[in-house]
């Protein structure tokens, strides 16, 4: 059988290493070091793109999307990517960045897509979620958001404000995934143009005033909403003492963080709370007695194990207190603080060296970062 027709030749000027068709007249292909791509129409070159290094190398394997569009796998980086017909960077997947390790190969099929993972020597399915409303977009930060992917979230919903979709709701989760991106700013501003949001909106903007060190602010908010309802009281009152002790006024918190742990006694960031509390007011064996079976907590220790430390140095006991406070200058966060009281420590029990050592790594630590003492604030959904 003879098949007739027009033969289109192109004389490649680079190694193609991978070409797929995407009609009957035009192709894509991968060429030299895998960092190049070209697109040919009718046997000609119409769009050549150098693919940037750090976004587009060591590609493994690409394969046609929607509209004309590409999706090309970067082994190296563990990174799905979305190019326009014109070659051009369009959505960037991190969502699956997490569970692939080596992903070599890809098919599509709807919104389907198939990888074969060698790292973990697996074939994959997921399903592809596309945006191009700004509906669509908004529904997709949300998605990015509710598995604390904050920085893709923020994208999807920036594209959606910018296709006009403009909701409080919107600006509530913009606002949410730059406060989690430590932009509390930026979320504060959000938040702002989310008034509509309900209750919510307000529960977030205290935390926002909390984290740009606006106690009063903050606590003036938190009170309002414990006032009037529509948040969950006790997410409010823990974070109306955690103000309360920001604010130094430890004796207006320690009641509420004991109501608290009446209400839930193996809430350990209440415990944490009223030992902080108890600190401030100087009642350091009631501290003792409150946060010592927390010593090995997953979720409290560090911070315990530094309060501890400095308990049992204020009534006397330097031996109990000293490997508590190494330790705490070691894993933070209160790197300072620990770091002066081991000092503390060493002088009183006669170790001049020890001291003038830690003293060498107070100085050193001191020109890196002033404190990194952090608090825990409780977040809505």
């Amino acid at each position: 059988m003879l098949v007739q027709g027009k033969l289109q030749v192109q004389q490649l000027d680079a190694t193609a290493i991978q070409c797929m068709a995407a009609s009957l007249d035009t192709a894509f292909c991968l060429q030299t070091d895998g960092r190049e791509l070209v697109k040919y129409q009718n046997g000609k070159i119409i769009v050549r793109q150098i693919l940037a290094k750090d976004i587009y190398s060591n590609i493994s394997d690409f394969e046609l999307g929607r509209e004309g569009s590409l999706l090309i796998l970067n082994s190296m980086e563990k990174t799905l990517l979305v190019l326009s017909p014109e070659l051009k960077l369009q959505y960037q997947f991190d969502s699956y960045k997490s569970l692939l390790r080596k992903p070599t190969r890809l098919a599509l099929q709807g919104d389907q897509i198939w990888l074969i993972d060698e790292g973990r020597q697996e074939l994959l399915q997921f399903d592809l979620r596309w945006a191009t409303t700004g509906l669509e977009h908004a529904l997709l930060g949300e998605e990015y958001l509710s598995v604390n992917l904050p920085k893709p979230a923020l994208e999807e919903l920036d594209k959606a404000i910018k296709l006009g979709f403009r909701d409080p709701q919107t600006f509530l989760l913009k606002g949410k995934a730059q406060y989690r991106l430590k932009l509390y700013a930026e979320a504060l501003n959000s938040f702002s143009q989310a008034k509509e949001a309900g209750a919510d909106i307000n529960f977030w903007q205290a935390n926002t005033l909390f984290q740009l060190g606006q106690y009063e602010k903050s606590l003036t908010v938190y009170n309002q909403l414990l006032a009037t309802g529509g948040m969950e009281k006790t997410m409010v009152r823990f974070n109306i003492a955690q103000t309360l002790i920001a604010l130094k006024r430890f004796a207006e918190a320690e009641p509420i963080f004991r109501q608290l742990i009446q209400q839930e006694p193996n809430n350990a960031q209440a415990q944490l709370g009223l030992g902080r509390a108890l600190m401030g007011l100087h009642r350091y064996t009631d501290l003792i007695n409150q946060l010592n079976s927390l010593v090995s907590d997953k979720t409290v220790g560090r911070e315990v194990r530094h309060s501890l430390g400095l308990a049992w140095m204020e009534t006397g006991k330097l031996e109990i207190a000293l490997p508590l406070l190494e330790r705490a200058a070691q894993e933070g966060p209160y790197f300072k603080e620990a770091l002066q009281a081991v000092v503390i420590i060493h002088r009183r029990l006669g170790s001049t060296e020890r001291a003038a050592h830690y003293e060498n790594q107070l100085k050193i630590f001191e020109r890196q970062v002033d404190q990194l003492s952090t608090f825990h604030l409780l977040e809505s959904e």
